[in-house]
């Protein structure tokens, strides 16, 4: 069985840049459908107690309900771990990684904002570390996401940027805009950096 990650913080902690009722149907509604919805998927199948990651590794050979519910959980998992109120600035071995593969902090944070504005449609902006160790920015449609066996480019994800209108449209509306702005503004570089190092 899966089970939801608790968030760490409260609804309101990251105001003003996303406000309680986004956050908690966000978490409390959204997210918790879809581990929901994922357990169902996998009830009686070879699919039951498998890993996440594994599921996710395999995503093509997988019925649609648990890859697009799979890539869910974990994209979401991802997303609310890597927000705060705090950290703004990565690690020293993070900022190196990210001015080698972007060629400076503020290319990088140029292609982030470019890809994130230009994707048309639903879907998850990644930072991730390809498996040669280069870091990359990547868009992706509906659930998918960088571990996955269909994905263009593959690698780990560092930090996860929900596209989808449910993560701000009951602040923001329709101005995606304004919502990357603020999530950039509460990006838990910590957290990034850990996960940097972990892999």
């Amino acid at each position: 069985m899966f089970e939801p990650t608790p968030l760490r913080y409260t609804p309101h902690f990251l105001l003003p840049y996303l406000d309680e009722e986004t956050v908690s149907l966000h978490h409390g509604a959204y997210y918790a459908s879809c581990i929901e919805q994922l357990n169902r998927s996998v009830e009686g199948t070879f699919m039951k107690g498998m890993p996440l990651e594994e599921l996710l590794q395999q995503a093509s050979r997988l019925p649609d309900s648990v890859r697009c519910n799979a890539g869910a959980v974990y994209n979401h998992n991802l997303y609310f771990e890597m927000l705060t109120s705090g950290t703004k600035t990565p690690s020293p071995q993070l900022s190196k990684a990210i001015n080698s593969s972007f060629g400076s902090w503020e290319l990088f944070k140029r292609k982030f904002f470019s890809m994130a504005l230009s994707f048309f449609g639903s879907g998850w902006l990644f930072l991730m570390k390809e498996y040669t160790g280069k870091l990359d920015v990547c868009v992706m449609p509906g659930e998918d996401n960088p571990l996955m066996d269909v994905a263009e480019k593959r690698g780990i994800p560092l930090l996860a940027m929900d596209l989808w209108e449910h993560a701000y449209y009951p602040l923001y509306r329709h101005n995606r805009a304004a919502y990357v702005d603020a999530f950039w503004q509460l990006i838990h570089w910590h957290e990034v950096s850990k996960r940097y190092e972990m892999y």
